[in-house]
């Protein structure tokens, strides 16, 4: 029941002859007084939504707590996850800050309605907020990437991978890698994001490619990628040998580099992976011989010639070994141009 107003009007007569009489008007208000006070929510749950990335103050829905009394008055506050939401005295709950459904999908929150009587009663109600999923681009680990290669550097030699991540939840691995302009050049796996050579003989100096990461909606992100050629001819390669399959040392390329460089105090880059097979040997493994083309640079990074490495391949050749055998274990059966095979 609601509060009431009554409008009376009041006669009073006499008894004269003849009679006389006078009116009055009469308002009679009829206030609802509850006989066992209370407070009630409209619903004892509420679900609302809200998509992520709503900025700062976008209101999720709106609670209502009832006292049946007009006079009355309701605050609300919440009892959780108040560093993500608030709420005002008409009970409209708003974020915080910006949502993001990869962080967090559902929240459950208690909002308590506290009335103005005296003593205070109150009750609660569970909110429940889901954030949605919106699209989102790409984004690249690095805004650019930089990279050296030789002149000499085969096919599908790689120069560098780029990255990026897709901030949706459920799409890692479907971005797509591309090149904005084809480069005759360069090229990217569509997959990866490895940039491979496709042909650089006879180039130097800096060559910039601009790439691109793409999710299935067709959101997109860039990246910039800074090749440095280094002009090198076939002279300026060095060929070692060593006693495991190629698709073993090509796994171990970086630690292969480190240990080259460890052992003749250069700066190594390993050119191309070559496997033999059917090569006549002493022991059972020779057969699985893989050649291992690398170029030296010095520590101004000119690069070093042939002959200088050759030399210092020989007079290192026990330390070249032993870095070597870090890498690729004990047995290592290490073939250089200046010595025959050995077994260790």
């Amino acid at each position: 029941m609601e509060d009431t107003v009554l409008e009376l009007i009041a006669v009073a007569e006499d008894r004269g002859q003849p009679s006389k009489s006078s009116t009055a008007t009469v308002v009679v208000a009829l206030r609802t007084i509850s006989l066992t006070p209370s407070i009630t929510f409209e619903r004892p749950v509420y679900n609302f939504s809200v998509a992520e990335n709503k900025p700062e103050g976008t209101v999720v829905g709106r609670v209502i707590a009832v006292t049946g009394e007009s006079s009355v008055q309701v605050n609300y506050t919440l009892l959780s996850h108040t560093d993500f939401f608030s709420v005002d005295n008409q009970g409209r709950i708003s974020v915080l800050q910006i949502l993001d459904k990869e962080m967090q999908e559902w929240y459950t929150i208690a909002v308590e309605a506290v009335d103005s009587r005296i003593p205070p009663i109150t009750a609660i109600a569970m909110v429940t907020v889901q954030v949605e999923d919106v699209n989102e681009a790409p984004v690249f680990n690095k805004t650019s990437y930089s990279a050296k290669i030789f002149s000499i550097a085969p096919y599908k030699h790689p120069v560098v991978q780029v990255k990026a991540t897709d901030p949706d939840a459920g799409d890692v691995g479907e971005l797509e890698y591309s090149l904005e302009e084809d480069s005759s050049l360069f090229d990217v796996e569509p997959s990866t994001g490895q940039v491979y050579v496709v042909s650089v003989l006879g180039q130097g100096g800096q060559v910039t490619l601009h790439l691109m990461a793409a999710d299935p909606q067709g959101l997109t992100a860039t990246t910039k990628v800074e090749v440095t050629v280094l002009p090198s001819s076939s002279s300026d390669v060095m060929t070692i040998s060593v006693n495991h399959p190629a698709s073993s040392v090509e796994k171990k390329v970086p630690q292969v580099e480190e240990a080259l460089g460890k052992a003749l105090g250069m700066t190594v880059t390993v050119i191309s992976i070559a496997a033999v097979h059917n090569v006549q040997g002493r022991s059972p493994r020779s057969e699985e011989k893989t050649y291992i083309s690398f170029i030296a640079l010095d520590s101004n990074q000119a690069i070093v010639p042939s002959e200088q490495v050759r030399s210092k391949l020989e007079s290192e050749n026990e330390e070249v070994t032993a870095q070597l055998e870090i890498v690729f274990g004990s047995g290592l059966e290490l073939l250089t141009p200046t010595k025959r095979w050995s077994s260790l």
